[in-house]
């Protein structure tokens, strides 16, 4: 099998040989760049915002009614809410923020993820080195 592929190998250098290098145009170059100049066709890119002006408009309008709606119609003026209590209570979002970052906090600073982060950091050291010693040994 590996005689087919010398005789092969073999025809095909000797038809190269006879029909031997082929030298273009010395303009050759600087034609086919022409061509390829004239066949460009100039792309247009025409800026079209995703929101129009009457879309923000519409939405400065929306947002600021809501703080005119917030801020006149509160339980202490005489608009719609008089009536409405608005009591917020966060204990029990701030109580959840404090578990979590509690429960973080302790996963992250536990001896095992302390110790494997210090292995990974030696085993990093030591790859760093071994490859440091092979690129001075091959240059």
């Amino acid at each position: 099998m590996v005689d087919k592929y010398t005789k092969q190998d073999e025809q095909i250098r000797e038809v190269f040989s006879e029909i031997g290098k082929m030298t273009p145009k010395e303009d050759f170059t600087m034609n086919v760049m022409n061509k390829i100049e004239k066949e460009l066709i100039p792309i247009h890119i025409q800026y079209t915002p995703i929101i129009s002006k009457s879309g923000w408009a519409f939405i400065a309008t929306l947002v600021l009614g809501l703080f005119v709606f917030v801020f006149y119609m509160s339980p202490e003026s005489s608009g719609i809410l008089s009536g409405l209590s608005f009591q917020i209570d966060l204990s029990l979002f701030s109580n959840f923020i404090h578990l979590l970052f509690t429960q973080i906090t302790e996963f992250l600073f536990s001896s095992e993820i302390v110790l494997s982060l210090v292995a990974i950091a030696v085993l990093g050291l030591i790859n760093f080195v071994i490859f440091q010693k092979i690129n001075l040994v091959e240059a």
